[in-house]
């Protein structure tokens, strides 16, 4: 049993000796479009001399065995290759004294049509933001991978992508493909034009007085306007820009104007805003009604008739009985504001409601559907700001930023990631950071039985036919691939453990 042992483990050795010597090949691409010059190098490992000879040989896959082969010679070669299709190539090397070859090693030759031409379509070219785009890729010749810059910033990959504009601007698109021919990228110059919605806002030189009276009314709308539509009330209306309008008959009027721009439009309505009266009126004005808390107005009687006794209901629950009161609202809403006047030739009140408008600024925060996971690592973020946001901005901290409301992004490295959120609306911005929120791990490896090496052998001794000696023993021995000048070393140490267990 013994002696059969040692003579296997020595014809391993002579069989580990004579096929250590490993060729291999590189390049410097695996693909290429007619000519298609690659550089190929050769290596060789588990030699004990130097390479004497260095020959290699191209053949294109489904060419008849007489086909002439491209031949090379020299440790790195440059062929040329003017046919489409696989090719494949051998390296053969002589080194300590024997021949030698490397497996096949393919490339792929395209014509030159086969370069792939960015192209795309895009749901919008224009509108207000927040616009949203769907952009489908169309480009030429199956591209396998695409790369987006929508030109904010943001950027997207795939050949169907979804992004959403909310800064008004001019935008152009930068689309990167990829086939096995090669890559190829294309700017499209101002290729979005995202407008500023329409917002509607107006100022009168007067609100009272007796007929006829006349009004000064100045357009202080937002947004690319190009029409305006008013209504004064009194059944007349006005497509100027800033109108004049004289009210002939006593009344209280409200005023109405939309404004247009190419893509949308928006709509004022001032309550009770101009009256028009033979006799002292009740009238204020407020030199601001629109803004953020805590919002200070200041609020002036312009009643006629001298009235001395004043009342007034912010609608906040707070009231002032001073002639020209100041007032802060601390809290965001939409406030209807009264002014009850009397003595002199004047007694009466005027309600205007949605007068003031207190917006809030915004406090960002968010949520994410996940925080530690492994590469590639989708989250989906979910925006819980509070104040009327009206745009978002988030910073993964990968280098990856997008502007939509409840975006997703994949991490696609492990690491450990910091998230910043800003969000805002016309009167002023948050922020809130969260450090280190997200964890990417490695991707986890799922253990896959290997196949049976050829270069691995196992041996297992059974004897239990013999008596009166040593009992039977099992033993499995994996003899790897093991270069040469270990190879003495390693098949001793294994003869001694083939012996001792004999002993036993």
């Amino acid at each position: 049993m013994r002696s059969l042992l040692l003579v296997f483990l020595a014809l391993l050795l002579l069989c580990g000796i004579a096929s250590a010597v490993n060729v291999m090949v590189e390049s410097d691409t695996k693909s290429g479009v007619i000519p298609a010059q690659i550089t190929f190098t050769g290596s060789v490992s588990g030699n004990e001399t130097g390479v004497t000879e260095w020959s290699w040989q191209f053949r294109r896959v489904g060419d008849p065995i007489t086909a002439t082969p491209i031949v090379a010679s020299g440790r790195t070669v440059t062929p040329t290759f003017n046919r489409p299709g696989t090719w494949r190539g051998v390296l053969h090397v002589v080194t300590d004294g024997e021949n030698f070859q490397s497996r096949p090693y393919e490339v792929v030759i395209y014509e030159g049509d086969y370069v792939p031409i960015p192209g795309f379509t895009a749901s919008a070219t224009s509108g207000t933001a927040p616009l949203t785009v769907t952009f489908t890729d169309d480009s030429t010749h199956k591209p396998t991978s695409w790369h987006w810059n929508f030109g904010d910033g943001a950027s997207g990959t795939g050949p169907r992508v979804t992004h959403t504009y909310t800064e008004p601007g001019t935008y152009s698109i930068t689309l990167r493909i990829e086939n096995p021919a090669g890559s190829f990228s294309q700017t499209w110059r101002d290729k979005i034009t995202v407008y500023q919605r329409p917002v509607a806002a107006f100022s009168v030189d007067e609100t009272s007085g007796e007929p006829p009276f006349t009004v000064s009314f100045t357009d202080e709308s937002r947004g690319g306007i190009t029409t305006w539509e008013w209504d004064f009330g009194d059944g007349e209306q006005s497509s100027e820009q800033n109108p004049v309008h004289t009210y002939e008959r006593p009344g209280v009027y409200p005023v109405r104007l939309k404004v247009h721009n190419p893509y949308d439009s928006d709509t004022l309505v001032r309550d009770n805003l101009v009256i028009v009266a033979t006799r002292p009126v009740v009238d204020f004005t407020a030199d601001v009604v629109r803004g953020s808390p805590p919002l200070t107005v200041q609020f002036t009687d312009i009643s006629g008739g001298n009235p001395n006794q004043w009342r007034w209901d912010f609608g906040d629950g707070k009231t002032a009985r001073t002639r020209n009161p100041e007032h802060t609202y601390q809290y965001p809403g939409t406030f209807k504001v009264t002014l009850t006047a009397s003595g002199g030739q004047v007694s009466g009140s005027l309600s205007r409601s949605g007068y003031i408008t207190v917006i809030a600024l915004p406090e960002a925060d968010f949520s994410v559907d996940r925080t530690i996971g492994s590469a590639p690592l989708k989250v989906r973020f979910s925006d819980k700001s509070s104040g009327g946001a009206e745009a978002w901005r988030w910073d993964f901290g990968d280098g990856k930023i997008s502007r939509d409301r409840h975006p997703e992004h994949i991490y696609t490295e492990p690491g450990t990631y910091t998230v910043t959120q800003t969000v805002r609306n016309e009167f002023g911005f948050d922020v809130v950071q969260k450090t280190d929120l997200i964890t990417v791990m490695q991707p986890t490896v799922t253990p896959v039985p290997e196949p049976e090496d050829p270069e691995t052998m196992t041996v297992t001794a059974n004897d239990s036919s013999v008596t009166n000696r040593s009992p039977a023993f099992d033993l499995s021995l994996d003899i790897p691939f093991i270069n040469p000048k270990d190879l003495f070393s390693e098949y001793i140490r294994l003869i001694r453990e083939i012996m001792d267990a004999q002993r036993l």
